[in-house]
């Protein structure tokens, strides 16, 4: 199991991994080794922009599901809860939905920095899936109770592009929105295998994944409270039923 506090110095180049369980990361993720390489990681965002926007921009039969689906290469604050007391985690960027003054998160971006180590990576990573999932809760779903949750982020590993998920229990979920999670909560997370945008196949293979997850996440079936929220409301509900 890692800890997403653990220093062991590990690299993450080659080790990104199908599943990795992670105790949750008790800090504010403001390292001094990650504002150094701040223009580098700022050039990671820009590019995994693009990349969404270009593959969301090449999809058919999504226009019109109601959402209004934006990008931002921009790195925004969002907080989170663990044993009462509250954290703070930066994504490099986001694939939000919702009007301008109510923007929330569905895929979110993370950087790579090359000193930093695997436990590092991980403990990141599950920091901005804890933003992400902190401010969907703010929206109602429409739906009684409350509900499994998953969060998304692309980001980058070395030269490569991945995919990561993280399934979040509506038992869970409910303990968090209240009061953070316990201090002993593990999760999983889910990586695909990373991508190498420089070569051909790979290139495609990215993008096909990424319009998979566009896809999913657009539908409705996506256990992300913000889709689930807009597209209930009731000014989506006419342009559902044509």
């Amino acid at each position: 199991m890692a800890d997403g506090c653990d220093s062991r110095n590990a690299g993450i180049a080659k080790a990104l991994k199908p599943s990795e369980t992670i105790t949750l990361p008790r800090k504010n993720w403001k390292v001094s080794e990650r504002e150094y390489h701040r223009t580098f990681i700022m050039s990671q965002a820009m590019m995994l922009d693009a990349l969404m926007t270009d593959v969301y921009r090449n999809l058919e039969g999504i226009e019109n599901q109601g959402l209004d689906v934006n990008f931002t290469a921009l790195n925004f604050k969002t907080l989170y809860v663990i044993g009462r007391k509250q954290y703070a985690t930066k994504p490099e960027g986001a694939v939000m939905v919702g009007p301008r003054t109510e923007h929330l998160p569905i895929i979110s971006y993370t950087g790579w920095y090359e000193r930093q180590n695997w436990n590092e990576f991980l403990g990141e990573t599950l920091s901005v899936m804890l933003g992400q999932l902190a401010q969907n809760m703010t929206i109602r779903t429409g739906k009684a109770g409350v509900q499994d949750q998953e969060a998304f982020v692309v980001g980058f590993h070395g030269p490569h592009v991945h995919i990561a998920r993280a399934f979040f229990a509506a038992d869970l979920v409910a303990r968090v929105h209240p009061r953070g999670c316990s201090r002993d909560e593990v999760i999983e997370l889910k990586f695909t295998r990373g991508y190498d945008l420089s070569l051909k196949r790979d290139w495609l293979d990215a993008t096909r994944a990424l319009a998979r997850l566009f896809r999913y996440l657009l539908s409705g079936r996506a256990k992300v409270a913000a889709i689930q929220g807009y597209l209930n409301r009731p000014s989506n509900t006419a342009g559902k039923s044509m």
